[in-house]
């Protein structure tokens, strides 16, 4: 199950700039950006657009205090965070108090032993050395903790970018969030680069606007705003003059010599120098950006990366236990997961969560024990207020906080399955079923024809691309004209696509099980980029999500199904646990179709393919096949054979007599025409004398389906008829097809055929198909 979701649907008051693309200025305007001055400073962002500093409320005492504690050489303090955000934070106001001439030092905190924030143990060792403690990327929560370092003789400055409480800490406060500040998204980096400019003007500060730049696509705060210019202003400087750790860190990563954009940030360099948190110590990061020596920055840059590969080797294998543990897991039942392992990485449980909610659209808590007591880290999506739902579960866990969409807690181990109960209570009392329903979000609506290459390059304008203007994506309708698997193994789908007025080649990755199954009109979520193949470029789709154009069903019945109803008919005739399926009336089958998961139609007919898909508008359809989502969402299957993974708390036939897995079938309303077709023995007997002449006159068969239609072309009857003849006259040895291919037909064989169970369950299936209520 999937929706599409509009982002923003905002329409232009005017007419595009001169010289835009209509649908960039409609993409621009859906994202507020909707005058010409506007796009004008959306396009083409730089450090004019970050405001000035002193006009964020406990700057200028911040500043005048930090340079009272240079003037009088006083020992500072930075105390930062150990993520990528408090590292490049640290480094940023390092590096401007060394260079004004200051004694300063950096404190970074362990992730694994002390956690978040300031702690009274640090504090107070901190208290004997320094007279000014500095915050960055933490603080704005510490009253009690700024309090003592206070009353251990330390001024305190805090500058952090979290939510604040409703008791700020009784000192200088430099928050985005707290007064009047006209851009309150800044990352912690972000506002420690504020404080640099504020200490020692625009250009002082440039020099580092790279670190704020790395921090705010690595912290995802919203690339809009300001945010936008510094990181804009930042990749300038990365691709320019990178500083000696980021060389070194992209020599060890691979990427010396290519361009930097957002996205190396976010997936190449962002978890490289977070991984020394992570795992190791967030004092390797720090150093990285901060050294100068070659030979040291090689060696930490190789050490962050083999860091990262670890992380990565540890999420892997986090995910995989998860994984083995939601087996069986019936997830119509929940609306959390909850896993538990013993020393699970506690640095890498989060990314572990992640993973889980981006793949299942559901809240996921995954905990790592030890020594009895769980720490666990959750995620949760839109709709699912995971910090309101630990609040109500408060009675099992020792401790917890977070936000709306991200959290931590710790609790004892025997309380985890209370707790997990607890949770799916909370959430199927508050939480709509809807939440749950994956979505995909796209920009625009875009015809087509106005994917050409100059609006296709014009998309480059809206770099730097991520969280608060993500890279854009369009939805289409339109058929495909042609498919083909490409990649190792087909693993991948090479296609064109076309629309009304226009054709379009794309890819859609790890979707070539697709290229036999996409017939009819679709609409298509994709990305645009140009493809470059023996030196022509042209525009590119990259498919994010497809769906059936308004009826699933309607493309389903385009197909050919003599394969999907035999396999079907096959099943039926030698599964000896088939289920006699209670009756069901309409209204029963509405409550059972009410919510969005549990419960599978099972159609064999176009009639009763139809009837379900129009009663039960946008129902997901399956042709020849089951669903694999182990999410069991409101499915209808057509003619499916194989295996059914998903646990399904009802499955109804809509059109069958019995079926393996059906305990259900709704009342006879749907007469079952290609049942009815299984013959008799008077077709038989002409089917039998058809396959002995085309024996005798040398004929092969490839396979059971050939020779089905062979016989119906022969005898003019039914293929289904024909083919449930091949079927029986093989059982009893009436005919043979050796390989699947050599046709024989022994002489001399003589059969009851009524004797035979395989042609009684036949009949049985004739009775049947001819009733209806």
């Amino acid at each position: 199950m999937l929706r599409f979701t509009c982002r923003a649907a905002q329409s232009p008051a005017a007419p595009p700039p001169a010289g835009m693309a209509p649908a960039l200025w409609r993409l621009l305007c859906a994202r507020g950006v909707d005058s010409p001055q506007a796009a004008q400073d959306f396009l083409h962002p730089d450090a004019s657009q970050i405001a000035d500093p002193f006009t964020m409320p406990g700057m200028r005492e911040a500043a005048e205090r930090i340079q009272k504690a240079v003037d009088r050489d006083e020992a500072i303090v930075v105390y930062g965070d150990y993520d990528v955000d408090g590292v490049c934070a640290s480094a940023i106001l390092h590096t401007r108090l060394r260079d004004m001439g200051a004694r300063c030092e950096v404190y970074l905190p362990s992730r694994h032993t002390e956690g978040y924030g300031l702690n009274e143990a640090a504090v107070r060792s901190l208290a004997q050395e320094h007279t000014l403690l500095v915050t960055v990327d933490c603080g704005i929560s510490s009253a009690p903790l700024v309090a003592l370092a206070q009353s251990l003789g330390m001024d305190v400055v805090v500058t952090d970018h979290h939510q604040p409480p409703e008791t700020l800490p009784d000192c200088v406060v430099v928050n985005p969030h707290v007064g009047d500040y006209g851009f309150p998204d800044l990352c912690g980096a972000g506002v420690a680069f504020q404080l640099a400019r504020a200490l020692g003007g625009l250009d002082a500060a440039l020099s580092l606007i790279d670190l704020a730049a790395i921090a705010t696509v690595a912290d995802i705060v919203p690339l809009t705003g300001e945010n936008r210019a510094i990181v804009a202003c930042g990749l300038k400087r990365l691709n320019l003059s990178p500083r000696p750790g980021i060389a070194a860190l992209m020599r060890a990563a691979g990427l010396e010599g290519k361009p930097v954009l957002s996205e190396t940030i976010a997936f190449q360099l962002g978890p490289r120098l977070n991984a020394g948190g992570r795992l190791a110590e967030a004092s390797l990061s720090f150093r990285l950006l901060t050294g100068s020596d070659e030979f040291e920055l090689a060696a930490i840059a190789d050490r962050l990366n083999t860091e990262n590969a670890r992380r990565q080797a540890l999420e892997k294998e986090i995910l995989a236990q998860a994984e083995a543990m939601l087996k069986g897991f019936d997830f119509p039942r929940h609306r959390a997961i909850v896993v538990a392992g013993e020393d699970w990485n506690v640095g890498v449980i989060g990314l572990a969560a992640s993973r889980l909610t981006e793949k299942y659209h559901m809240p996921a808590i995954v905990i790592s024990l030890k020594d009895g007591v769980g720490t666990g880290s959750c995620r949760s999506i839109p709709g699912a207020d995971i910090y309101r739902a630990l609040c109500a579960c408060e009675s099992h866990l020792t401790r917890f906080g977070g936000h709306t969409q991200a959290a931590g807690l710790s609790l004892p181990k025997e309380n985890i399955p209370a707790f997990s109960r607890a949770l799916d209570e909370y959430l199927f009392a508050t939480v709509e079923a809807d939440a749950y329903i994956p979505e995909c979000e796209y920009d625009l609506a875009l015809p087509l024809e106005e994917a050409d290459a100059d609006f296709v390059e014009s998309l480059a304008a809206l770099q730097p691309t991520g969280f608060g203007n993500p890279a854009p994506v369009f939805l289409s309708r339109g058929h495909f004209a042609s498919l083909r698997r490409c990649g190792r193994d087909g693993a991948h789908l090479q296609f064109t696509f076309a629309g009304e007025r226009a054709r379009l080649s794309g890819v859609y990755f790890r979707a070539g099980a697709l290229a036999d199954a996409l017939c009819g009109e679709y609409d298509v979520a994709y990305a645009l980029n140009m493809h470059e193949y023996r030196s022509q470029r042209s525009p590119q789709m990259q498919v994010k999500a497809l769906k059936p154009a308004e009826n699933g069903a309607k493309n389903a019945i385009q197909q050919e199904h003599y394969a999907l109803r035999h396999a079907v008919l096959t099943q039926l005739l030698y599964t000896d646990t088939l289920l006699t399926p209670s009756p069901l009336s309409d209204s029963a089958l509405d409550a059972l179709m009410a919510g969005n998961q549990g419960t599978l139609l099972i159609a064999a007919t176009e009639e009763a393919l139809l009837w379900a898909a129009e009663r039960y508008a946008g129902i997901d359809v399956f042709c020849g096949t089951y669903p694999a989502d182990p999410r069991a969402f409101h499915a209808l299957c057509f003619c499916p054979a194989g295996a059914l993974e998903a646990r399904y708390s009802h499955i109804v036939a809509l059109d069958l007599p019995f079926h393996p897995l059906c305990a259900l079938h709704l009342k006879r309303r749907f007469a079952n025409s290609w049942l009815s077709e299984l013959p008799g023995i008077a077709q038989l007997r002409e089917f039998y004398r058809a396959v002995r002449a085309y024996a005798h006159a040398g004929g092969s068969a490839n396979g059971e389906e050939h020779l089905a239609m062979v016989l119906s072309q022969a005898c003019g009857q039914p293929r289904t008829a024909a083919f449930a003849a091949v079927v029986l006259f093989r059982e009893l040895g009436l005919i043979r097809l050796e390989n699947a291919r050599r046709l024989t037909v022994p002489t001399g064989m003589k059969v009851d055929m009524e004797s035979s169970k395989l042609y009684m369950r036949m009949r049985d299936l004739v009775s049947y198909a001819m009733e209806v209520d």
